[in-house]
């Protein structure tokens, strides 16, 4: 999703309705929706990419942001992860069951794919986006061990459902 672009004379600080980039003093801040605080684009640059993730989610996708968390920590065994989980979209409000797991990098990296499939391999988590703000984004579904065979096997899928789906 393409940001709108604005000029301000202060950082934003209330979500705009569509994704939104405001430039104030030759700085860019996007204001993220979830976490309620402007973040400097040149000081984190995957924050556009997961802005543009989150807004996706709701306009193309219907989830809302009720349903949404950011910088989730996983548990992995009996230990947490080393780095959060980027994106979290749960079954319901209550954020009790994750539906979706998306790992968003800056763009041009390519690094990242394992990271996502050990949160959905920790979680049991059947669904999966990773995207570093290109098109080629890659849609995982996690197909469960069963009599045939002993491991999690992947699947790359052409999209994600919607909440309705």
């Amino acid at each position: 999703m393409e940001p709108i672009f604005k000029t301000s004379d202060t950082k934003p600080t209330v979500v705009e309705h569509l994704f939104t980039v405001t430039s104030v003093n030759e700085e860019k801040f996007i204001f993220c929706p979830i976490r309620e605080r402007a973040y400097s684009v040149s000081r984190k640059p995957e924050e556009v990419v997961r802005q543009s993730w989150l807004y996706t989610l709701r306009d193309v996708y219907g989830y809302k942001w009720e349903q949404i968390s950011v910088e989730v920590p996983v548990i992995v065994g009996s230990t947490e992860a080393k780095k959060a989980a980027d994106i979290v979209v749960y079954t319901d409000s209550k954020k009790n069951t994750p539906r979706i797991f998306i790992e968003v990098k800056r763009p041009k990296r390519i690094d990242g794919l394992e990271q996502l499939k050990v949160y959905m391999n920790a979680t049991g988590c059947r669904l999966g986006v990773w995207s570093n703000g290109s098109e080629s984004n890659v849609y995982l579904l996690r197909l469960e061990p069963n009599s045939h065979s002993e491991n999690v096997e992947w699947r790359e899928l052409r999209n994600i459902p919607s909440r309705t789906e």
